[in-house]
């Protein structure tokens, strides 16, 4: 049985997500429509294999390495990837990359990446999309920035990738090119229980 539910899929592409409540629940995302449905009793959704399975097979919670802020976890990697190989490590890790969608959450992440390498620049889930705006890399518009001054400022024409920077830069974004340079991340996924 399936019911419709407010704006869980805003912004999601079409797919099967966990509910960020509840493990025994996933959302079905369909052109922006959500549809809740319930696993069978004493099972939990396991967003790896995409279906129902036992508890034990099941990260509830936050991941090992993640760290819960506000119902989402977040981890961040030390390993130097290229942007597309940082994008796909957090999506098979069942994440994406890092989205800041307020001030506290940019806070929240100082410390973690900083933990990590401090004086690195972290790539983020916001890209430039057409019309030249940033967007979080699930299309929906910026609801909050973090930009050192005199940025974005794409140099080259080129720079539609964002990077946290560390303390030598304020901890704030800077906009980059996305391909060629590789640096380390930070992953987001819904928290559990």
């Amino acid at each position: 049985m399936s019911r419709s539910v407010d704006d869980p899929c805003e912004g999601l592409p079409n797919g099967n997500y966990p509910d960020p409540d509840e493990c025994t629940r996933i959302y079905s995302c369909s052109n922006g429509i959500a549809y809740l449905m319930d696993c069978p009793e004493d099972l939990y959704y396991n967003e790896k294999t995409d279906q129902c399975d036992s508890p034990e097979n099941v990260d509830c919670g936050c991941s090992d390495g993640y760290e819960q802020y506000d119902r989402k976890c977040y981890k961040a990697f030390g390993d130097k990837e290229p942007y597309e190989e940082a994008f796909a490590t957090c999506r098979d890790d069942g994440g994406v990359l890092a989205m800041p969608r307020d001030e506290g959450t940019h806070e929240f992440l100082i410390p973690l990446k900083n933990k990590v390498d401090s004086e690195d620049a972290f790539w983020l889930g916001i890209n430039r999309v057409e019309g030249g705006e940033f967007a979080y890399y699930d299309g929906t518009p910026l609801t909050f920035q973090a930009w050192y001054p005199g940025e974005p400022s794409d140099t080259g024409g080129q720079e539609d990738c964002i990077m946290f920077y560390g303390p030598g830069w304020d901890n704030k974004w800077n906009d980059i090119p996305c391909f060629g340079p590789e640096h380390p991340f930070i992953c987001e996924k819904f928290y559990r229980v």
